[in-house]
């Protein structure tokens, strides 16, 4: 697993414990916590530098531990939507072979 968040990664980390977003004028992305009024800025970039990530977590009140936790739980989703369709293509291709 890489060390390092693209902006897409943090929102995605953000929405999932309740940020949703507000709007995106240009490359900044505005989520905002309804239940606890947080609002934070995350920047669309490729990668978000250490500072940056840094004081998104502290605004949202997480931790870089739990952030990761969040990122691992959607690459296993991923995964595992990626095997899903890998077997639904194997599994249509045999049946049309089979149909010849």
């Amino acid at each position: 697993m890489s060390k390092s968040f693209s902006g897409r990664q943090a929102v995605k980390a953000l929405r999932r414990i309740g940020f949703v977003v507000d709007h995106q004028p240009g490359s900044h992305i505005f989520l905002h916590n309804l239940n606890k009024n947080i609002s934070v800025i995350v920047p669309n970039h490729k990668e978000l530098k250490k500072g940056t990530l840094n004081n998104i977590l502290k605004k949202a009140n997480i931790t870089r531990a739990s952030c990761k936790s969040l990122k691992t739980q959607q690459n296993v989703i991923l995964n595992l939507f990626q095997n899903l369709i890998k077997t639904i293509s194997q599994e249509t291709l045999k049946q049309v072979q089979s149909d010849k």
